[in-house]
């Protein structure tokens, strides 16, 4: 059986090769009977060939109207590169090959493994849609993709559209006007298809071509290139293996010299934390011993505020001791006076007046027992006094000593005043010390003083 085979540069039409329209010449009942091999997004299929290589590109630009913000738009709306290719292969026609009879679902079969098989032949044309209608005619396949080269990125992209150096990267390299790189790769996809049509007893049958069939010397030459493909395709992926590599170990080179760098500044700022600990040690030392003085002091002062207290009370006992002293020696000059009131005018302490004819004699007689109560009440008011003038002295003496005493006590109590504001002004310096230390720190260092102290008592007593 031998059929014709055609592979044509297609319009490109993917609304209609999908079927988001239905054409005249489709048969919408036997729509579903299409293969579809792959659907994907043109715009998708960009940004995954080319953001790195645009990136890479961009990066080394030092002109903004040089950057290129979007790849697959700068081609769109350029003049150089399509934005991607189509080709439709057909084998036999609406005759020998119509999509209603066994032959059409023939050439759907052969159709499909060479689909199969295309994107591994073709590794620098990326196909994006791919499907075959069977609700037409004859049974043909729409393959759609985009071609891309990887260069040295000397000029433009690393990664780039072209379709003439994607063929030459599969091993199509044109010579002469009629023999181009795309009809070498057009007659290598007619080999390919022959030789699937070939395994289901179909043989190719040429009409009106004056080339002859390529022999099977100029097949295996083919097939040989394509493997040399396949080999460079390998190849270039186990160097961009190795370069990937070797970029990791520098990396981790750097990471490694990075945290080598971290370590030193780190055991640097350990031995600074050491040299800092051990001043901080020092200063929570004389805290430490500061605190404890404080301690003792305050004891001191509570314990002499006590004294003074009970020497303060013993005080006011006495003076009001004195006081009451002072008032009986007030009544006793009143109780004096009282009798000197009474000496002046108490008719018996008076002396009578002497009769005309009264002896000298005579009246000393009458007189002589007020004389003797006089001289005795003398001697007893002489003695009280002079008791009381001594006991008077005694208790102003007793008294300027109080005051003298008091004094000396208030003294001894401002003083005191004045030694618990220097402690509560220290114990304020202390709770500085905490705030800007941090209070867990300060007594991590008092926990770590005690424990010092226990040890130097421990290796003492050892």
């Amino acid at each position: 059986m031998e059929r014709t085979i055609s592979i044509m540069v297609g319009r490109g039409s993917l609304t209609h090769n999908n079927r988001k329209f239905t054409a005249k010449n489709v048969d919408a009942s036997r729509t579903y009977q299409n293969v579809i091999f792959i659907n994907d997004s043109i715009k998708e299929v960009y940004h995954e060939l080319f953001d790195v290589a645009l990136k890479e590109y961009n990066d080394k630009q030092n002109r903004k109207d040089r950057i290129i913000d979007n790849y697959y738009e700068k081609i769109s709306n350029g003049k150089q590169e399509k934005l991607f290719h189509e080709i439709v292969i057909q084998v036999g026609n609406k005759d020998d090959m119509n999509c209603l009879d066994k032959n059409g679902q023939l050439a759907r079969k052969i159709l499909e493994e060479y689909i199969q098989e295309f994107q591994k032949r073709n590794p620098y044309l990326r196909v994006f849609n791919d499907v075959i209608h069977m609700d037409e005619e004859t049974p043909h396949a729409h393959v759609d993709f985009v071609p891309f080269a990887i260069t040295d990125g000397e000029r433009g992209l690393s990664t780039r559209v072209s379709l003439k150096q994607a063929l030459a990267a599969q091993g199509f390299k044109g010579g002469s006007r009629g023999d181009t790189e795309w009809k070498q790769w057009a007659e290598s996809e007619k080999c390919a298809l022959t030789k699937v049509m070939n395994k289901y007893g179909v043989e190719w049958k040429q009409l009106g071509t004056h080339e002859e069939h390529l022999s099977v010397l100029d097949y295996k030459k083919k097939e040989r290139a394509k493997e040399v493909i396949e080999i460079d395709q390998k190849l270039a992926d186990s160097m961009g293996s190795l370069n990937k590599v070797e970029k990791l170990t520098e990396e981790r080179l750097d990471k490694a010299e990075n945290l080598l760098d971290i370590n030193n500044k780190l055991i640097n700022q350990n031995t600074d934390l050491e040299v800092d600990n051990k001043e901080k040690m020092k200063v929570n030392d004389s805290l430490i011993s500061e605190q404890n003085t404080i301690v003792t002091d305050t004891e001191e002062l509570q314990k002499k505020k006590m004294q003074l207290l009970s020497e303060r009370g013993q005080l006011v006992a006495d003076k009001e001791a004195t006081q009451s002293e002072i008032i009986k020696l007030y009544e006793a000059k009143r109780m004096i006076t009282d009798n000197e009131k009474v000496y002046d005018s108490s008719p018996e302490w008076q002396l009578p007046e002497p009769t005309g004819l009264m002896s000298a004699k005579t009246f000393l007689e009458k007189i002589k027992p007020l004389l003797y109560r006089m001289k005795e009440r003398i001697k007893d008011l002489t003695s009280q006094y002079i008791g009381l003038q001594i006991k008077f002295n005694k208790i102003m003496e007793e008294n300027h000593n109080l005051i003298r005493t008091n004094d000396s006590l208030k003294d001894d109590v401002n003083f005191r005043k004045y030694e618990v504001n220097k402690l509560q002004e220290k114990a304020g310096d202390l709770g500085r010390v905490q705030a800007y230390y941090g209070v867990n720190q300060i007594e991590e260092i008092i926990r770590l003083s005690k424990e010092q102290q226990r040890l130097k008592k421990e290796y003492k007593n050892r």
